[in-house]
């Protein structure tokens, strides 16, 4: 089960691909700032 998140919590290490295949973790790409990721899902 994942484990639950809290506001202020630091985000897990992640490892994201992009449109290329590539991967990069999120603290690569965005070390040091606060970020939101929003998961978008469509329906339809």
């Amino acid at each position: 089960m994942a484990q639950q998140l809290n506001v202020d919590d630091k985000a897990p290490t992640v490892t994201l691909i992009d449109g290329e295949g590539a991967s990069a973790e999120l603290a690569d790409v965005f070390g040091g700032h606060k970020t939101l990721l929003t998961f978008l899902r469509h329906f339809g």
